[in-house]
């Protein structure tokens, strides 16, 4: 048994199917044959009922199929659950529905300029690692800290480069004899 997202109003049938492994009451174990048998749903906790799913559809090996209605997937937010049973075979349940807005058979695709603003908005946001720096910024003295070169480290002023171009001095510190910093620029463009 699966929880399966549907779209809400979903006009094609195979993508409101639902899965049942359906076996013989004799000894709970043996796959049963149920052509046509008719499962049940229930609508967010409802009743069982036969009504919003079609009969049964034998793919062999107790493996069946049916549809759930369009009528029944039609508002978003609904939960439907579902099951199988006759006189000669066990109760089964089957996958379960969960009805929303956004179609599971479709990538959420955005547009470039989509992504680039949502990355921009993370990277850029105002005071997002502390006061005064962002993330992007943090990121960009991180990379010079841990991967840039470094020139002056037996001097008073120790420089830290950009990481990879190596084009700019992105920290550039003022250091006593014990190499405690006194002073930091930074370079954050």
């Amino acid at each position: 048994m699966s929880n399966i997202a549907v779209l809400a109003n979903e006009a094609t049938a195979t993508k409101r199917r639902v899965y049942f492994f359906i076996r013989l009451a004799a000894d709970g174990l043996t796959p049963a044959s149920k052509s046509a048998g008719q499962p049940q749903i229930s609508t967010d906790g409802g009743a069982w009922t036969n009504t919003g799913i079609g009969t049964l559809t034998d793919l062999g090996n107790g493996e069946h199929y049916a549809d759930v209605t369009q009528a029944a997937v039609l508002t978003a937010g609904t939960r439907i659950r579902t099951r199988f049973a006759d006189v000669d075979t066990i109760e089964e349940r089957g996958d379960s529905l969960m009805v929303g807005v956004l179609d599971p058979y479709t990538a959420a695709a955005l547009t470039s300029a989509e992504r680039n603003a949502i990355a921009d908005a993370l990277l850029d946001r105002a005071d997002a690692i502390e006061v005064g720096l962002t993330l992007r910024n943090a990121q960009r003295l991180a990379a010079a800290a841990n991967a840039g070169k470094v020139s002056g480290m037996a001097t008073t002023t120790v420089t830290l480069r950009n990481a990879v171009a190596d084009s700019k001095d992105r920290v550039v510190a003022t250091v006593d004899t014990d190499s405690n910093r006194t002073g930091i620029v930074y370079d954050l463009t």
